[in-house]
């Protein structure tokens, strides 16, 4: 079961959305705004969670999902991006691909309900519409798991 949740996003306001919809759902979660707060807070203490957007200040989240997966075993990884990056993140061991605008109903379906099984797209709705965060949007969009090996 999900208990801890880590957000590395660089997008302030969708990092607090984030936070603050997952948060009511009984959620710990932590942020952090580039890859190295993130990695800082990954070493000090486990998360079950971590929700990692792709184009961050000091790198490509996609580039460190293997190696994150390499010490953090058990840790689901939910990558996020505005480009169509879903097979490369697949391959590099993302357990789900978030395409932005994202829906908070797509990442509770995941991170909550864990209604996905491998190869299962989950079509999600959002009623949270954010007009300032062009990062969220009230309409339809994918949230793909890993396929199965």
């Amino acid at each position: 079961m999900i208990h801890k949740i880590l957000i590395i996003e660089d997008e302030q306001e969708l990092a607090t959305i984030l936070q603050r919809f997952l948060t009511k759902k009984k959620f710990h979660v932590q942020t952090a705004q580039s890859l190295r707060e993130g990695f800082q807070k990954l070493n000090v203490e486990p998360f079950d969670a971590l929700i990692l957007d792709n184009n961050l200040p000091d790198g490509k989240g996609v580039e460190h999902i293997s190696d994150i997966k390499k010490i953090h075993t058990n840790i689901i990884v939910v990558a996020m991006s505005a480009l169509q990056m879903r097979e490369v993140a697949l391959r590099a061991g993302a357990d789900y691909f978030v395409e932005k605008p994202i829906s908070l109903q797509g990442i509770e379906a995941v991170l909550v309900e864990k209604t996905t099984t491998p190869n299962q797209t989950i079509q999600a709705v959002s009623r949270h519409k954010a007009k300032k965060s062009p990062a969220i949007q009230g309409e339809s969009h994918d949230f793909t798991n890993k396929p199965s090996e």
